[in-house]
């Protein structure tokens, strides 16, 4: 038990960094406001932005070079639902038949999420971690749009 009054050793601070540390570690200290309804909402959007790209990408079957999206979708989805304790069933998306259109549908829902991760990146704690997001995105699509 913690006591704000009593003073601590090297080591006392030394133990409370390492439960702090592992603490982070197992999901604690997550400083999100998303008791607000403006704030579910978009995280909402966010998830929702995740699996239309997950189901555009998936139909592109790897079309310019985006094979290498789909990992890296995958990967974030996973990292973004633990961040926030995430838990909801994946969102249905009917992708257009046409490989061109089902590009420019995942273009798009790629410009919604990042501006979506940028407004996410404000209201959090997580900002460093959504802004590496973010880069790595942009990286990637910078890479595949590059004929």
């Amino acid at each position: 038990m913690y006591n704000d009054e009593q003073l601590l050793s090297v080591t006392d601070y030394e133990n409370l960094a390492k439960a702090y540390s592992s603490a982070l570690k197992n999901k604690g200290f997550m400083i999100v406001q998303v008791d607000s309804e403006a704030n579910k909402i978009l995280l909402n959007e966010i998830f929702e932005n995740l699996y239309s790209i997950k189901t555009y990408l998936f139909n592109l079957g790897g079309f310019l070079g985006t094979g290498k999206f789909y990992s890296l979708n995958e990967r974030q989805l996973k990292k973004l639902s633990i961040l926030f304790d995430y838990e909801r069933a994946e969102f249905k998306t009917n992708p257009p038949r046409d490989k061109t259109k089902c590009l420019l549908k995942f273009l798009s829902s790629e410009c919604r999420l990042i501006k979506n991760l940028i407004s996410l990146s404000e209201r959090t704690s997580f900002e460093t971690q959504i802004q590496d997001i973010i880069s790595a995105r942009l990286t990637l699509l910078s890479q595949i749009l590059d004929v």
